[in-house]
């Protein structure tokens, strides 16, 4: 009789495109194998100051509102000197709880879905002599930093060709430590909406048939720059409705339920936390985002064309180019120009026709159950 396997799935809260994946896996992997235990560990103890300020809410503020502070940081984080001693800085924080939870849990494998607490795993596993199962879903796509490969002897998993020719050929990996696998993304976001579907969605939502409607949405900290794009499409009286999830970013949701009550030339419509965001995509016409992993692939599989605004330098730039190299979207900053963008394609039906064609071809692989049986098989 074979044993019985407990999973942890380790990670930190520094966005949701480190814990989303985490979720998906763990749903898949209790579907397929329901005698496995799957436990999702945060990798920073609630009371653990030091870890939730600098690692989640420094990651935060630099990745949001200093990009040339974030700038700075990837770009030295990817000397191998640098990550040792932030490896070594964090340890203390980590370590002694995360050994404790190993002892008293009976894990059988872990999974680590941050480049942080892969290598301190890794590391508490060989003082410990377990026979414990590691693996690490790299959770960039596309582009990522090297820390994410820091320990050679790790098992990774990763979402493209592109992670793993960087992975072998910039980080020293040999090919056998390194396996592609489908994106792993909530089921809720992988069914293509029907024209009846958006039809019920747009009467739930109280939005008239035949009109256009335009989503804004930037993840849970709202958009960057949401104010100035909005207030290009007042000043362009456009032509078609706006949907605004600001997220946690309560001086933008003021500031979009204010124009909500206000604006009689553009009909807007504010929301804060959303957790029905794949309903707002689905009775969309296009989506305006800031480039976050899972928020770029929650919108092209639901075949929305796409405008990015922003992204994170070096880890989101991958997700750009994977965008704009297969014609599904396009990157613009300026809010006019996003504005004019946008009512080229709504007036273009050919155009517009085109970009749901690519869309329709890109043939994403989001099987989460190949991942468990991957992971439950290592």
């Amino acid at each position: 009789m074979s044993m019985k396997r407990k999973f942890l799935f380790y990670y930190l809260n520094t966005g949701n495109g480190h814990l989303n994946p985490a979720r998906v896996l763990k749903t898949a992997v209790e579907e397929e194998y329901p005698e496995a235990e799957v436990e999702l560990v945060d990798g920073f103890e609630k009371n653990n100051l030091v870890g939730k300020v600098f690692f989640e809410k420094l990651y935060r503020i630099a990745s949001v509102h200093l990009t040339g502070l974030w700038t700075l940081i990837f770009d030295i984080s990817n000397h191998r000197a640098v990550q040792t001693l932030v490896f070594h800085l964090v340890q203390p924080f980590i370590i002694k709880r995360l050994r404790q939870k190993i002892l008293t849990s009976g894990a059988t494998d872990i999974v680590s879905f941050h480049f942080v607490t892969t290598p301190i795993v890794a590391k508490v596993l060989r003082s410990l002599k377990k026979d414990i199962r590691l693996t690490c879903v790299v959770t960039d796509p596309f582009t990522m930093p090297k820390a994410w490969f820091y320990d050679k002897s790790v098992k990774y998993l990763v979402f493209s060709k592109e992670a793993k020719d960087f992975a072998v050929k910039k980080c020293g990996l040999t090919a056998d430590k390194v396996t592609i696998i489908p994106l792993l993304i909530a089921k809720k976001y992988r069914t293509i909406p029907t024209a009846e579907r958006i039809k019920e969605l747009r009467k739930k939502y109280g939005f008239p048939e035949g009109k256009r409607i335009v989503l804004l949405s930037g993840g849970g900290d709202g958009l960057p720059h949401a104010k100035r794009i909005v207030n290009s499409f007042l000043l362009h009286k456009v032509d078609f409705s706006l949907i605004v999830v600001c997220g946690r970013d309560k001086s933008t949701l003021n500031y979009m339920q204010m124009l909500q009550k206000s604006s009689h030339s553009v009909d807007i419509r504010a929301f804060g936390f959303v957790d029905f965001l794949d309903e707002l995509i689905a009775l969309s016409d296009c989506v305006v985002i800031k480039c976050g992993a899972s928020t770029i692939m929650e919108v092209l599989l639901q075949q929305k064309p796409v405008i990015i605004c922003r992204y994170i330098h070096g880890q989101e730039r991958g997700n750009v180019e994977f965008t704009k190299r297969n014609h599904v979207g396009y990157f613009i900053q300026r809010g006019s120009k996003i504005a004019n963008k946008i009512e080229y394609l709504f007036s273009n039906h050919s155009e517009y026709k085109k970009l749901i064609a690519n869309l329709q071809n890109l043939n994403l692989d989001t099987d989460a159950n190949k991942v468990a049986h991957l992971v439950h098989r290592i």
